[in-house]
């Protein structure tokens, strides 16, 4: 199924990709002020970039930045040491264009771990 738009408020406009069964299978925000989107980071790359790309078609402009909390399964990896951030940013560049850069960054301030992906467009904007 398609990523769809499913609402919009004073903060951006929400995007929602559902599977046969009608179980959410993607979902993000794209924020007004910055273009910014917010995404839920899964372990695997291949499935979201593409329902991305479809938010990116469908706003008719660059994503500059997507944001977002890790999934437990994405934390372990990253954990573990082995989150590969080249293989996200490749998967990036390879379904919105551009270059991508893609880090973990681990939220300070809090007790328990958690884990920020940001992924930044960097260079041109082809």
């Amino acid at each position: 199924m398609n990523v769809v738009e499913e609402s919009s408020d004073n903060l951006g406009r929400w995007f929602a990709r559902y599977g046969n069964d009608g179980a959410e299978t993607f979902s993000a925000r794209l924020l007004n002020e910055t273009n910014e989107l917010v995404i839920a980071w899964t372990a695997n790359m291949r499935e979201i970039a593409p329902s991305i790309a479809e938010v990116q078609r469908a706003i008719g402009r660059i994503i500059p930045r997507i944001t977002g909390t890790a999934s437990d399964r994405l934390e372990a990896a990253i954990k573990a040491g082995r989150f590969n951030a080249d293989l996200y940013a490749k998967q990036l560049s390879r379904h919105l264009g551009g270059q991508w850069k893609v880090e973990a960054v681990r939220r300070s301030g809090i007790s328990n771990e958690v884990w920020d992906i940001i992924g930044t467009r960097i260079g041109g904007w082809k």
